[in-house]
């Protein structure tokens, strides 16, 4: 599965900085949701998990162009830049690392029209890190799925993602494109955006803020 993924997090350096990140990020979930939630003008009542399959459209009879949402079950008061990263995670990478501060503008531009605060876009950028970041050492429960969804005898002859063993629906559930390409945007982001550098100063920054000792992190 390495050709999958960037040459630059292949190597040697990233597999150490990603090994002790998410180490250090598991040692730091409740910090990381406790971060996003502190400040009421971060936290909106919305649906939880607003990707495209989430949605449906229509036209009316004028042609205009509707949309609906399903599958509020996940509805919730909670951190819009937590959400906003699972609005956006199935995003390709490029797309998502080139459009994600414009994407971030427009949510706080139609945020406050709508009568919410105005944000802070680093602070609201830094929730989705967080967030993706969290979900990244949850993604790790699932590596025995995506091996019982394509066996790993597969896997070296498997070139990239559009590989059908690997991009096709599994059982009718397109899982195993998800968990994949979500593992890729998490390594990319932790390879290109800066984030282990940053990480670290937001611990401090919150050892600052709650007076707790800075933890000891085993890692792997």
């Amino acid at each position: 599965g390495k050709v999958l993924f960037p040459a630059a997090c292949s190597t040697p350096e990233f597999i150490k900085t990603f090994k002790t990140l998410i180490a250090t990020v598991n040692a730091y979930t409740a910090e990381a949701m406790w971060w996003c939630s502190r400040d009421p003008d971060y936290v909106a009542f919305s649906h939880s998990n607003l990707n495209v399959d989430k949605v449906f459209f229509w036209r009316d009879e004028d042609l205009k162009l509707h949309a609906g949402v399903l599958d509020w079950g996940g509805v919730a008061c909670s951190s819009v830049g937590w959400k906003l990263w699972w609005w956006l995670y199935c995003c390709e990478y490029p797309f998502l690392s080139e459009a994600l501060d414009g994407l971030l503008e427009c949510f706080i531009e139609e945020y406050h029209v709508h009568g919410g605060p105005l944000l802070d876009r680093d602070e609201l950028r830094w929730q989705f890190c967080l967030a993706a970041l969290v979900q990244g050492v949850g993604l790790l429960d699932a590596v025995p799925q995506i091996y019982r969804m394509c066996p790993k005898r597969h896997w070296p002859a498997i070139r990239d993602r559009h590989d059908a063993r690997i991009a096709a629906n599994v059982d009718g559930k397109n899982t195993l494109r998800v968990y994949i390409g979500t593992f890729v945007n998490i390594c990319s982001m932790i390879s290109e955006w800066g984030i282990p550098e940053r990480f670290d100063r937001w611990v401090d920054e919150v050892v600052a803020l709650t007076g707790m000792a800075r933890k000891s992190v085993l890692v792997p």
